[in-house]
């Protein structure tokens, strides 16, 4: 159901989700102190919109399990995701929360592997090889951004 809230909350995190998430798309790097900003207005928006001690709880955990869990992701993947990518992580914890952000990005995880198949498969037939070695990067930001905007329709 769209709540005037919702629609507030996801228009607040468009407003840095797009750019960035071209951004990514376009040059596999985003603007940190722009995705900073981001975290400092929405943090500032939950305050002001819910201002409780238990608001204040929430946005911490929500933003140190992101950070852990996309730290985890780039220790586990070699780097390979970039140092952004756990910053806006912490961005879009703060417009999901605890439990939709952690679908959020197990939604982000599954399309970036679709997308990645996809492109691997394209480059086979386009390379003519009977074997699949796709050796690329994809960027992550939109994925992100994708997932958790999924993850508040169905869940939260």
């Amino acid at each position: 159901m769209l709540t005037q809230r919702f629609i507030v909350e996801t228009a607040l995190f468009l407003l840095f989700a797009l750019p960035l998430s071209i951004m990514d798309a376009r040059k596999f790097r985003i603007s940190i102190p722009f995705t900073i900003l981001g975290i400092a207005g929405f943090l500032a928006f939950r305050l002001i919109s819910y201002p409780s001690l238990k608001m204040v709880q929430i946005c911490l955990v929500s933003s140190a399990t992101s950070a852990l869990v996309f730290f985890i992701a780039r220790v586990l993947s070699g780097n390979g995701l970039g140092k952004g990518d756990i910053i806006y992580g912490i961005l879009t914890s703060l417009y999901a929360l605890f439990f939709v952000n952690l679908v959020g990005i197990a939604f982000a995880a599954l399309l970036g592997i679709l997308y990645y198949l996809f492109l691997a498969v394209l480059d086979r037939f386009r390379k003519s090889e009977k074997v699949l070695r796709p050796i690329f990067a994809i960027p992550f930001v939109p994925f992100i951004s994708a997932g958790a905007v999924l993850a508040r329709i169905f869940f939260g």
